[in-house]
Order: C-alpha cells, then sequence, then structure tokens
C-alpha cells in the first residue's frame, strides 16, 4: 500500500525545519532534517560520507531520489503523530 502526504503536510514539515524562516531550506537545515538527531556517532558517520556534486539540470540517481523520498515521508509523518499527541494531552 502507497500512503501519500498532503502539500499542506509537506509544507508544515518543511516550515518546521526552516530555521531562518525564509521559506527554503539550506544545506544546514536539509541536514538536520534527514540525519539522525539522537545517535551524534551515526549523525557524524553519516555526515562525513564522501559527497558529489549536483548541478541544476542533473538529477539524483534514481534509487536515491526514491530513498529520499522515502525518509522525507516518514518525516512527515512521524510530525503528524507528534502533533496528534500534543492535541491530545491538551
Amino acid at each position: 500500500m502507497v500512503d501519500y502526504i498532503s502539500e499542506v503536510e509537506c509544507f508544515h514539515m518543511f516550515r518546521f525545519f526552516d530555521r531562518n524562516g525564509d521559506g527554503h531550506l539550506n544545506f544546514e537545515d536539509f541536514l538536520q532534517m534527514c540525519l539522525p538527531v539522537l545517535d551524534q556517532q551515526l549523525r557524524a558517520k553519516a555526515s562525513q560520507r564522501c559527497n558529489y556534486e549536483v548541478m541544476k539540470d542533473q538529477r539524483l540517481q534514481h534509487n536515491v531520489e526514491f530513498e529520499l523520498s522515502r525518509l522525507l515521508e516518514k518525516e512527515i509523518h512521524f510530525h503528524i503523530k507528534v502533533e496528534i499527541e500534543k492535541r491530545e494531552l491538551e
């Protein structure tokens, strides 16, 4: 089963990670969203991996793009659950 998220849910997640409120995620915001937060050693290891430049007219490899979209979707669902729990506790 494929579980889709709405544009509004995406907007709220990006707004949550947009630290300077300019409506865009900079590289640091992106890392905060994608890298492990609780395990600092894993976060450091993941952030030190070799990377490569992707030009504006290029795309990520299909498998990388797919896994990144899955990660973002999971993150959005997590934040939705957190907001629901907050409301229930009020």
